[in-house]
């Protein structure tokens, strides 16, 4: 099949819908390469390619000791073809192999229901349907690699509703006519026929009984008239600080809260503190850069406060530590 994703999909899906025991050999759920140089049936008998390490994750021995040699073909290489790498790919072969035998697993029929073989004109159409009980499965394949178009004959089941199963997507009705399908290169529908659920008519000529009147909900104007009365006394109540909404009583909440909660709906300004200016004792207190303790040094002081001293450091006037005495 030349490593190609879709006819090996297609060849999976007919193995798991035809009547039968499908059967999986190991490697055949990756897309595993076959050595055929090697002689007998031993080209598919390769070691298992599990991951990217050393003999494909198959074994630790030297790969001199193994009785077949994993296989190093770029197309098939063990580091890009192994179960790990594609058991963390959503889209991988593997999944879609597991995603194809979940499905066989849901449907009798595809087990135990009986075979018949659809006859369509296009010769490049596979078609068959399984039946078990009341469980009608469609199967159909295209075998080409171009897109195909078919015509079914199911006069069999006219009113049942095909809905494909991986999708669970619903296609249109089936008639006395024809079923008319197209499909991609190398593709496959499963199907499940379900009969409609049809709606019974009311065709007597009696006029339905007419709904009764729904209430009518009517709002006096005095409700208006109380709700502005009360707003505008409880406007006059509130400060700046209550928060203005729209709603009654959301205005009403804020402004019963006591004055410690209000919020205001205008940013404070904070007040600068102002520092009064020491008054010159006969001492000099510096401040260093970098810490902030201030330390008395004896000094003379001319004035109020005296500007920065010769380290940069600011020096102001002041009383003396009472630790310094």
């Amino acid at each position: 099949m030349g490593n190609d994703r879709r006819q090996i999909e297609l060849l999976n899906s007919l193995l798991l819908a035809l009547p039968g025991t499908p059967v999986l050999y190991y490697g055949d759920e990756i897309g595993m390469g076959d050595n055929i140089y090697l002689g007998d049936r031993n080209g598919v008998r390769t070691p298992m390619q599990w991951s990217a390490d050393r003999n494909a994750g198959f074994s630790r021995a030297s790969s001199q000791r193994l009785y077949l040699p994993v296989i190093v073909e770029s197309e098939y290489h063990y580091a890009a073809v192994n179960v790990e790498a594609q058991r963390a790919n959503l889209n991988s072969l593997w999944y879609s192999m597991r995603r194809l035998m979940a499905t066989r697993k849901r449907f009798e029929a595809l087990g135990k229901g009986t075979f018949e073989l659809l006859h369509p004109e296009n010769r490049k159409v596979l078609a068959f349907t399984r039946t078990y009980g009341d469980e009608h499965i469609l199967v159909v394949a295209n075998l080409s690699r171009f897109v195909q178009t078919v015509e079914l004959d199911l006069s069999a089941f006219n009113g049942a509703m095909p809905i494909e199963i991986f999708g669970r997507t619903e296609f249109p009705a089936i008639l006395e006519a024809p079923y008319f399908l197209s499909l991609s290169p190398y593709g496959f529908y499963w199907f499940v026929l379900k009969p409609v659920k049809t709606t019974a008519i009311n065709t007597s000529t009696t006029p339905s009984k007419a709904p009764a009147e729904l209430p009518m909900l009517t709002v006096s104007a005095q409700r208006f008239a109380f709700q502005r009365e009360v707003k505008r006394h409880w406007k006059r109540s509130c400060r700046t600080t209550c928060i203005r909404s729209t709603g009654l009583v959301a205005e009403l909440e804020q402004c019963s809260l006591p004055k410690s909660q209000k919020q205001s709906p205008f940013p404070t300004r904070r007040r600068k503190t102002k520092i009064p200016k020491p008054k010159c004792y006969g001492f000099t207190w510096t401040t260093p850069r970098g810490f902030g303790n201030v330390f008395p040094v004896p000094g003379l002081c001319r004035g109020r406060a005296s500007g920065p001293t010769a380290n940069g450091d600011a020096a102001i006037c002041g009383c003396p530590s009472p630790n310094t005495g």
